[in-house]
């Protein structure tokens, strides 16, 4: 066998073996182990409620102040928390402007 051969052939067992542990690694995310309490399995879940009040705190808003239908304020509110922010909508009047400096600033701090 040349040195070619067996540098591949051990490449490939430790490819094997490193693709084997991922699998196993991803298969257990999610998966609750025998030590953690049901609080820590449900640790999750205070941020996701937290996080999606933030974002309908600010649809509520825009649906109230600029008349915007509730899937236009969701998309921005959504555009402009993840820090995306295409430009295609935004507030026109002052506190408008004003409420959207105070919302992001506080939405990506939180969140």
């Amino acid at each position: 066998m040349s040195e070619s051969s067996k540098l591949l052939s051990g490449q490939t067992e430790v490819s094997k073996a490193y693709g084997t542990n991922l699998v196993k690694s991803i298969a257990k995310v999610g998966k609750p182990t025998e030590t953690q309490s049901p609080a820590d399995r449900m640790q999750w879940l205070k941020p996701l409620a937290f996080s999606v009040l933030f974002i309908f705190v600010g649809v509520a808003y825009f649906m109230a102040r600029l008349g915007w239908s509730f899937s236009k304020a969701l998309y921005f509110c959504v555009v402009t928390i993840t820090t995306v922010g295409y430009g295609d909508f935004y507030p026109i009047d002052s506190a408008s402007k004003l409420f959207i400096v105070a919302y992001v600033i506080c939405a990506v701090s939180a969140i």
